[in-house]
Parts: structure tokens; C-alpha cells; sequence
């Protein structure tokens, strides 16, 4: 199960990415964005949310590098690629 919102229902996968956007905002330490938004963040790719998550990436490079940190090894097989392609070389 996600995470809720104020009403207790289940909070829209294209809302936690907003979430982790945000945290990308105020925190720069490597390691605590992993533990506070790469570990959520493999919780939302899917292929309902990766063409958001490509356009973010290719805008804001710090989300694209956190990508790089991401186990998206569940994910579809489409969806693998297209992170593949996104991610490069990047990988932590």
C-alpha cells in the first residue's frame, strides 16, 4: 500500500512524484535523497507515470540523476528501456 492523503485514500502515483520533487528541492545530500525519495520513487514508475517522469528528467537534472539510483528492475519491460535510455550511463 502507498501513501494516504488527508482523507485517507490512497494518494495518485502523479502526486508522489510531485512529492519527490519537492524533496529534491530542499535536501542535496546524495544519501538522504535515497532513503527519501529513490526508495519512493521505484514505487511510482510505471507506465501509467513515465512519460511525466521523462519530462522531469529531461528538465531537472537532479532528478534524472536520482533516477540513476532507482531498482526499476519490476517494471515493465517498455518502461525499462525508456529509463535506460533516460538514465545512461548515471547509474549509482
Amino acid at each position: 500500500m502507498g501513501p494516504t492523503n488527508d482523507t485517507g485514500l490512497l494518494e495518485p502515483r502523479r502526486d508522489r512524484v510531485d512529492l519527490i520533487l519537492e524533496i529534491l528541492k530542499i535536501e542535496a545530500n546524495p544519501v538522504l535523497l535515497s532513503l527519501l525519495a529513490a526508495g519512493p520513487l521505484e514505487d511510482v514508475i510505471s507506465a501509467g507515470t513515465i512519460d511525466r517522469i521523462e519530462r522531469e528528467a529531461c528538465v531537472n537534472e537532479r532528478f534524472r540523476d536520482l533516477l540513476g539510483g532507482v531498482w526499476y528492475y519490476r517494471a515493465p519491460d517498455d518502461v525499462r528501456t525508456r529509463l535506460d535510455a533516460l538514465i545512461g550511463e548515471s547509474r549509482w
